[in-house]
Protein backbone atom coordinates (compact mmCIF):
# COMPACT_ATOMS: atom_id res chain seq x y z
CA UNK A 1 0.00 0.00 0.00
CA UNK A 2 2.76 2.48 0.95
CA UNK A 3 4.70 1.77 -2.25
CA UNK A 4 1.61 2.40 -4.38
CA UNK A 5 0.81 5.64 -2.52
CA UNK A 6 4.41 6.82 -2.78
CA UNK A 7 4.49 6.09 -6.49
CA UNK A 8 1.24 7.98 -7.12
CA UNK A 9 2.41 10.86 -4.93
CA UNK A 10 5.67 11.28 -6.85
CA UNK A 11 4.01 10.67 -10.23
CA UNK A 12 1.57 13.49 -9.46
CA UNK A 13 4.40 15.88 -8.53
CA UNK A 14 6.19 14.94 -11.77
CA UNK A 15 3.06 15.45 -13.87
CA UNK A 16 2.56 18.93 -12.37
CA UNK A 17 6.18 19.87 -13.07
CA UNK A 18 7.17 20.29 -9.44
CA UNK A 19 9.70 17.48 -9.70
CA UNK A 20 12.04 18.07 -12.63
CA UNK A 21 15.26 16.24 -11.84
CA UNK A 22 16.18 12.61 -11.31
CA UNK A 23 17.81 13.36 -7.94
CA UNK A 24 14.66 14.86 -6.44
CA UNK A 25 12.49 12.12 -7.91
CA UNK A 26 14.78 9.40 -6.55
CA UNK A 27 14.82 10.97 -3.07
CA UNK A 28 11.03 11.33 -2.94
CA UNK A 29 10.58 7.71 -4.00
CA UNK A 30 13.16 6.49 -1.46
CA UNK A 31 11.97 8.33 1.67
CA UNK A 32 8.60 7.39 3.09
CA UNK A 33 6.79 10.51 4.32
CA UNK A 34 4.67 8.41 6.68
CA UNK A 35 7.73 7.63 8.83
CA UNK A 36 7.94 11.31 9.77
CA UNK A 37 4.36 11.97 10.90
CA UNK A 38 3.14 9.92 13.83
CA UNK A 39 0.27 12.22 14.78
CA UNK A 40 -0.97 15.12 12.70
CA UNK A 41 -3.91 17.37 11.97
CA UNK A 42 -5.52 18.67 8.83
CA UNK A 43 -7.80 21.47 9.94
CA UNK A 44 -9.29 20.22 13.19
CA UNK A 45 -9.20 16.55 12.17
CA UNK A 46 -6.57 14.51 13.99
CA UNK A 47 -4.88 11.46 12.47
CA UNK A 48 -2.40 8.91 13.71
CA UNK A 49 0.04 7.15 11.46
CA UNK A 50 1.89 5.26 14.14
CA UNK A 51 0.63 1.68 14.04
CA UNK A 52 0.45 -0.25 10.80
CA UNK A 53 -2.73 -2.24 10.49
CA UNK A 54 -4.88 -0.24 12.91
CA UNK A 55 -8.28 0.98 11.72
CA UNK A 56 -7.08 4.47 10.81
CA UNK A 57 -3.86 3.43 9.06
CA UNK A 58 -5.12 3.45 5.47
CA UNK A 59 -7.01 6.72 5.87
CA UNK A 60 -4.03 8.43 7.53
CA UNK A 61 -1.70 7.20 4.78
CA UNK A 62 -4.02 8.60 2.13
CA UNK A 63 -3.76 12.02 3.77
CA UNK A 64 0.03 11.75 4.30
CA UNK A 65 0.54 11.01 0.60
CA UNK A 66 -1.59 13.91 -0.60
CA UNK A 67 -0.27 17.33 -1.53
CA UNK A 68 -1.08 19.12 1.69
CA UNK A 69 0.75 20.45 4.70
CA UNK A 70 0.20 18.48 7.89
CA UNK A 71 0.15 20.17 11.29
CA UNK A 72 2.49 18.14 13.49
CA UNK A 73 2.53 20.15 16.73
CA UNK A 74 0.06 22.29 18.64
CA UNK A 75 0.55 24.45 21.70
CA UNK A 76 -1.46 24.18 24.92
CA UNK A 77 -4.23 26.32 23.40
CA UNK A 78 -4.41 24.09 20.30
CA UNK A 79 -2.72 26.56 17.95
CA UNK A 80 -0.46 25.03 15.28
CA UNK A 81 3.24 25.47 16.04
CA UNK A 82 4.85 23.14 13.50
CA UNK A 83 3.96 21.33 10.32
CA UNK A 84 5.22 19.00 7.65
CA UNK A 85 5.42 21.18 4.57
CA UNK A 86 3.22 20.60 1.54
CA UNK A 87 5.01 18.07 -0.71
CA UNK A 88 4.88 20.29 -3.80
CA UNK A 89 6.65 23.02 -1.81
CA UNK A 90 9.23 20.51 -0.54
CA UNK A 91 9.87 19.36 -4.11
CA UNK A 92 10.29 22.94 -5.35
CA UNK A 93 12.72 23.75 -2.52
CA UNK A 94 14.77 20.64 -3.26
CA UNK A 95 14.85 21.49 -6.95
CA UNK A 96 16.05 25.02 -6.11
CA UNK A 97 18.82 23.65 -3.88
CA UNK A 98 20.30 21.71 -6.81
CA UNK A 99 22.04 19.28 -4.44
CA UNK A 100 24.63 16.88 -5.78
CA UNK A 101 26.37 13.85 -4.24
CA UNK A 102 29.05 14.84 -1.74
CA UNK A 103 27.66 18.30 -0.90
CA UNK A 104 27.38 19.30 2.77
CA UNK A 105 24.04 20.72 3.94
CA UNK A 106 23.01 22.76 6.98
CA UNK A 107 19.26 22.90 7.58
CA UNK A 108 17.89 25.46 10.02
CA UNK A 109 14.63 24.17 11.48
CA UNK A 110 14.64 20.41 11.95
CA UNK A 111 10.90 19.88 11.70
CA UNK A 112 10.03 16.20 11.44
CA UNK A 113 13.29 15.20 9.76
CA UNK A 114 11.63 14.36 6.42
CA UNK A 115 13.45 17.08 4.52
CA UNK A 116 16.77 16.10 6.11
CA UNK A 117 16.25 12.49 4.99
CA UNK A 118 15.41 13.66 1.46
CA UNK A 119 18.57 15.79 1.36
CA UNK A 120 20.64 12.86 2.67
CA UNK A 121 19.38 10.75 -0.22
CA UNK A 122 20.37 13.48 -2.65
CA UNK A 123 23.89 14.05 -1.28
CA UNK A 124 24.47 10.34 -0.69
CA UNK A 125 25.43 10.39 2.99
CA UNK A 126 23.42 11.29 6.09
CA UNK A 127 26.66 12.46 7.71
CA UNK A 128 26.75 15.36 5.23
CA UNK A 129 23.44 16.76 6.52
CA UNK A 130 23.17 18.70 9.76
CA UNK A 131 19.75 19.88 10.85
CA UNK A 132 19.33 22.21 13.82
CA UNK A 133 16.47 23.61 15.86
CA UNK A 134 16.13 25.76 18.96
CA UNK A 135 13.37 23.57 20.44
CA UNK A 136 14.76 20.58 22.38
CA UNK A 137 11.48 18.68 21.91
CA UNK A 138 11.71 19.11 18.14
CA UNK A 139 15.31 17.90 18.14
CA UNK A 140 14.33 14.82 20.19
CA UNK A 141 11.42 14.10 17.86
CA UNK A 142 13.61 14.57 14.78
CA UNK A 143 16.18 12.12 16.13
CA UNK A 144 13.47 9.57 16.93
CA UNK A 145 11.73 9.88 13.56
CA UNK A 146 14.96 9.75 11.56
CA UNK A 147 15.93 6.58 13.43
CA UNK A 148 12.44 5.11 12.91
CA UNK A 149 12.83 5.68 9.17
CA UNK A 150 16.30 4.14 9.09
CA UNK A 151 18.22 7.43 8.89
CA UNK A 152 19.44 7.65 12.49
CA UNK A 153 23.08 6.78 11.90
CA UNK A 154 25.17 9.67 10.73
CA UNK A 155 22.66 12.47 11.23
CA UNK A 156 23.41 15.31 13.56
CA UNK A 157 20.18 16.94 14.73
CA UNK A 158 21.46 19.56 17.17
CA UNK A 159 20.13 22.41 19.26
CA UNK A 160 17.45 22.88 21.85
CA UNK A 161 17.41 24.40 25.25
CA UNK A 162 15.53 27.52 24.20
CA UNK A 163 18.55 29.43 22.93
CA UNK A 164 20.40 29.48 19.67
CA UNK A 165 21.20 25.86 18.73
Amino acid sequence: MVDELTGSYVDDLLARGQVRTAGVERALRAVGRHWFVERFWVGEREYECAVEGDDGWAEALGVVYSDQALITRRDDEGQPTSSASQPSVVAMMLEALDLEPGMRVLEIGAGTGYNAALMAEMVGDAGLVTTIDIDADVVAQTRRLLARAGYGAGFLPVGGGGGAG
